[in-house]
C-alpha cells in the first residue's frame, strides 16, 4: 500500500536540502522519523507547492492506516491518507 503525505512547508524545505546528510533533522526527532522513511513525489524540485509532497509504500491496509493516524499527529505532516488502489474493483461476474 502507498501513503500519500503531505509536510509543512518548512518540514519539507528541510527533507529537501538535508536528504542524505547524516544527523541533518537529528535534533528534531519527529522530522528525523520523517526523513528516515518518505520519499519525495518531485525529487529536485524548487517549486514549494510541489516540494510539500511525498510517499511512503507500507504492508496491508490495517498497517498503511495506523500509519497514517500516527502521521497525522505529528507537527510537521499537514495531511496524510492511504492512496487508492490504481486498479478499478473488482466488477461481479455474470450469472
Amino acid at each position: 500500500m502507498e501513503l500519500s503525505v503531505q509536510l509543512t512547508p518548512s518540514a519539507a524545505r528541510s527533507l529537501h536540502a538535508g536528504r542524505g546528510a547524516p544527523g541533518t533533522a537529528a535534533r528534531d526527532p519527529d522530522l528525523d522519523f520523517l526523513a528516515q522513511r518518505l520519499r519525495p513525489v518531485h525529487p529536485g524540485a524548487t517549486e514549494p507547492a510541489l516540494q510539500v509532497f511525498f510517499t511512503l509504500s507500507t504492508g496491508g491496509a490495517e498497517e498503511a492506516q495506523r500509519l497514517a493516524e500516527q502521521l497525522r499527529r505529528n507537527p510537521h505532516v499537514e495531511a496524510a491518507y492511504v492512496k487508492p488502489s490504481d486498479e478499478p474493483p473488482e466488477l461481479p461476474k455474470p450469472m
